[in-house]
């Protein structure tokens, strides 16, 4: 890290932006480095430089490996840090993911990780009210009922619901249609601690509002 390869990398994305495998390949090293919670996103990588990142996912959307890497990517630099939440969302953050969402139905790992990094970014109940507005719920619900089968899908499911429901009552009722989903989880994955956590928040945070 110190011999620059971040800032290197990301110039690599600005200069190379049409590239589909430099931009993969860039933001794959990104969420590599950045999974690891001793490299804090604000000592290694400029802020201003998240926009690459999402510019990834705009100029590369029919590409589910490029989806996928920038999501992990987003989502780990945003396990630490509030700039690098606010900036992807000035960047247009939340429409790229939602529009992933929309567009690999089929593809689980990017339908993970797009999860990942709305959940992270539902914390903030500023970043809640875009992804409403955004029509987030019902994607992800959706997603949640197609994809039973992946249990990181329906805990990362139930970790964003909890969040928006806790925020706000309008988000919580427009989110109550996925009680029997989150449900659907908590009996079909009785052994998995992560997910009957994050299932029951959600109704926890249902039932409160």
């Amino acid at each position: 890290l110190s011999s620059g390869a971040v800032t290197a990398t990301i110039r690599s994305m600005e200069t190379c932006a049409g590239s589909e495998r430099i931009q993969e390949q860039s933001c794959g090293m990104l969420w590599n480095i950045f999974s690891d919670p001793r490299n804090m996103p604000r000592t290694i990588i400029d802020i201003s430089d998240i926009k690459y990142i999402i510019e990834a996912m705009q100029n590369h959307p029919e590409s589910a490996r490029v989806q996928e890497a920038a999501c992990g990517a987003l989502w780990s630099l945003m396990a630490y840090s509030d700039d690098v939440k606010y900036a992807s969302v000035q960047s247009g953050g939340i429409e790229v993911v939602m529009c992933a969402l929309l567009m690999f139905e089929s593809h689980i790992k990017v339908l993970e990780c797009a999860c990942g990094v709305l959940s992270s970014l539902s914390i903030d109940p500023n970043h809640a009210r875009t992804i409403v507005d955004a029509g987030v719920i019902g994607a992800v619900v959706g997603v949640m009922e197609n994809n039973m089968d992946s249990i990181q899908m329906i805990e990362y499911g139930c970790l964003l619901l909890r969040n928006l429901a806790a925020s706000n009552k309008r988000y919580a009722e427009e989110a109550s249609s996925s009680c029997s989903t989150i449900l659907r989880g908590i009996l079909e994955y009785p052994d998995h601690g992560g997910l009957q956590k994050e299932a029951c928040g959600a109704l926890w945070s249902l039932a409160a509002q």
